[in-house]
């Protein structure tokens, strides 16, 4: 009988080598390490031993179907990506993506993703993940295929949304290139998501190289003086740097002041609950 896929231990690299790949009734040798960090010394792909069952089997299956597209693999293919990005500080960002996150979550399978230096995600989420951002751009980086396999490592859960923890140190978001964007997005729609949402506090090549994969970009920006101003220079600056296309699909939002964010026991019910959950159903319903 034909083996799809064989589990082995890392210690049979020692004692075959390379030799078990030519059997014929072996489709793919796959080794179980005690390290959790991408090899990519070994010609067999390699996965972390310790971890539930659940992301073991995932991974697994991602590999498999990966290279075999005929084995029922499915491309979302309706995916939407949203970046929420403000030129202003103060401006309520993080609030307007959480909240439409949260709201994007009771339609179909959504991810937050976390791209602010300085984030308070955990405490909104009442989690501290061992694994989070800064992890998920060092795996990006990673040649060969070793690194799809980790994407469900990072993410966490919280009711119906999945999340990435925020990074360990904010400069590393500044690793991100738009190459890395490339395969992550790819990688994105492997998964199966419906809506994703970057919730984006940096700029850099791979931010813009994010905002133009993005299906709605969203500003929100005050309405003082000063704000509007950031955001004219924030347009002109694209438009003198050829991004034209990434300008005129701003959508500027001018989010309503909701005294509940401003308390210390506010948590994730209020951005739904309040007026800012209102108002971003409203900009949500107009897709």
């Amino acid at each position: 009988n034909r083996i799809d896929i064989l589990l082995l231990g890392e210690d049979v690299e020692e004692l075959f080598g390379d030799g078990l790949s030519g059997r014929e009734n072996i489709g793919r040798i796959c080794l179980l390490s005690e390290n959790s960090r991408v090899r990519d010394d070994s010609p067999y792909p390699v996965f972390f031993k310790f971890q539930s069952a659940r992301e073991l089997i995932h991974e697994i299956m991602l590999l498999y179907l990966s290279e075999d597209p005929g084995a029922g693999r499915m491309m979302s293919g309706n995916m939407k990506l949203y970046s929420i990005y403000s030129p202003c500080g103060g401006s309520g960002k993080t609030c307007i993506a959480l909240s439409a996150a949260l709201e994007l979550s009771g339609k179909g399978e959504t991810l937050y993703v976390g791209l602010e230096p300085y984030s308070v995600l955990s405490v909104l989420m009442k989690q501290k993940p061992e694994q989070g951002i800064s992890d998920w751009l060092y795996y990006l980086k990673q040649s060969g295929t070793a690194w799809k396999s980790k994407f469900r490592s990072v993410v966490c859960r919280k009711d119906s949304l999945d999340y990435i923890a925020q990074p360990e140190n904010g400069m590393d978001l500044n690793e991100l290139a738009p190459e890395d964007v490339e395969r992550w997005i790819a990688q994105l729609e492997e998964e199966n998501y419906r809506y994703v949402v970057f919730d984006i506090g940096i700029m850099n090549s791979g931010v813009m190289a994010l905002l133009r994969s993005s299906s709605r970009i969203l500003v929100p920006v005050g309405g003082g003086f000063l704000e509007q101003e950031k955001y004219s220079c924030f347009l002109g600056q694209l438009r003198r740097s050829g991004e034209e296309e990434i300008a005129g699909r701003l959508k500027r939002l001018c989010p309503p002041r909701d005294e509940l964010l401003l308390r210390k026991e506010f948590g994730l019910n209020q951005l739904q609950e309040g007026r800012l959950g209102r108002y971003i159903r409203e900009v949500l319903q107009e897709e």
